[in-house]
């Protein structure tokens, strides 16, 4: 019987991530060509690990929420929920009261109040 390691399993799961993150960055170079056109290849890439890891910090693991974050960020700025001005977001985000769609729902709702 075939048996994985845990370190093999981290290899291969960091590997898919580097992948799935090259990917989405291809994306976003062509949506989001005017905010990323001064970024390499492996700059985009490395934003986008990034942001997968910011989010996964906050609890927030689902695709398509990390995808309609990610979407803000390029929009907004990387860590705009940082910002003295916008830490209604951060509470947002950091809320253990909501699911990674709720979360979605009330940041893109107060971003559409505010901006």
């Amino acid at each position: 019987m075939l048996q994985i390691s845990h370190a093999q399993m981290a290899a291969l799961e960091a590997q898919q991530k580097r992948k799935n993150a090259q990917a989405l960055a291809q994306q976003y170079r062509e949506r989001y060509a005017p905010i990323f056109c001064h970024y390499s290849d492996a700059q985009l890439a490395h934003w986008v690990l990034r942001q997968y890891d910011y989010l996964q910090s906050l609890g927030i693991h689902t695709q398509p929420a990390v995808n309609q974050l990610m979407a803000l960020f390029a929009v907004f700025g990387e860590q705009f929920e940082r910002c003295e001005q916008n830490d209604w977001a951060l509470d947002i985000l950091a809320s253990p009261n909501h699911d990674d769609d709720g979360k979605v729902f009330l940041l893109e709702h107060a971003i559409n109040q505010r901006y």
